[in-house]
């Protein structure tokens, strides 16, 4: 009995010690090592929201401005939300994302989508929320653009294939 006492016991630290845990494999090599696919919550909205903790990826499909309200970054270390701007009307809707209290987006107060599926990572650090990545894939052919040193995101300012585009080269 103190034999199997003790191994069990064992075996029960031991875990404690490495406790990787793998699904689709016996020999994970991480805290969590995933061999295959995986999903994460999508949420669509039309109007303001605020983001819970079961949401992950959120996707704005409306027609009129709206504010997305993000959690306590302090409770929440690590978590990461997804937030697009896919609205298809003519002047593209601005999504604002705003923060509980005096937090901070990448040291600004609130961050605004204003662009056709442009699209933003946020991670939590425990205190604020931090830019992880941030998108503008705008399919636009044809587009000029331009970011500039002022600018937080790429926007498109004008055409490439307009023939009304006359170069000049007087000599005088």
């Amino acid at each position: 009995m103190k034999t199997l006492t003790f191994l069990s016991l064992t075996l029960l630290l031991s875990a404690a010690v490495s406790a990787q845990v793998g699904i689709g494999t016996t020999t994970p090599n991480s805290m969590l090592d995933v061999r295959g696919s995986f999903s994460m919550n999508f949420r669509s909205f039309t109007s303001n929201t605020t983001v819970g903790e079961n949401d992950h990826t959120l996707v704005f499909t409306g027609t009129s401005d709206v504010t997305v309200t993000l959690p306590d970054a302090s409770l929440c270390v690590g978590r990461q939300y997804l937030i697009k701007n896919a609205s298809v009307v003519g002047v593209t809707p601005s999504v604002t994302l705003a923060t509980s209290g005096m937090q901070r987006i990448d040291g600004f107060g609130n961050l605004v989508l204003s662009s056709a599926n442009e699209a933003v990572l946020l991670v939590s650090n425990g205190t604020n929320w931090e830019i992880a990545s941030q998108t503008n894939v705008s399919i636009v052919p044809n587009t000029w653009t331009m970011g500039g040193n002022t600018l937080s995101t790429e926007k498109n300012f004008g055409t490439l294939s307009n023939p009304c585009f006359a170069f000049y080269n007087k000599r005088y």
